[in-house]
């Protein structure tokens, strides 16, 4: 279980520096330095209150948790016997390597199209809610 922790921590810490740097860049960027510039292109012309701020932190720590649990659950547990986690990326070709995430998504949606009713898809296009004026 040692193992668990570490890749826990280790995981955790790299989903949250990577987060909190681009984040806080962006956050940076549009709401600090272009406040003002970006204002009539937002939908919502309020600008959040610090407890909006608090919430959406809040509410990143808890997916950086998540995004920290599933490696160290998969990699730090019994578990990683029956994965195939490759630990030099040129174990295999710089194509399966960059193509494999992709094919996955693909094979996902495709898949989760092909279980879709054609009625119930149509369905879910019509009944999409339209956003006017920051309203759903």
């Amino acid at each position: 279980m040692n193992l668990f922790w570490a890749d826990f921590k280790e995981a955790f810490t790299h989903v949250a520096v990577r987060y909190f740097i681009f984040a806080g860049i962006v956050w940076a960027l549009w709401y600090v330095i272009f406040r003002k510039k970006i204002l009539h292109k937002k939908i919502q012309r309020k600008f959040p209150s610090n407890k909006d701020y608090k919430r959406e932190i809040f509410y990143s720590v808890i997916t950086m948790f998540i995004f920290g649990l599933v490696p160290a659950v998969i990699l730090g547990t019994s578990f990683r016997k029956y994965t195939q986690y490759y630990t030099d990326i040129h174990q295999h070709s710089l194509l399966w390597f960059w193509l494999a995430f992709p094919l996955v998504l693909g094979w996902i949606d495709a898949v989760r199209l092909a279980l879709l009713d054609d009625t119930e898809f149509q369905t879910r296009l019509t009944s999409a809610p339209v956003v006017q004026d920051g309203i759903a």
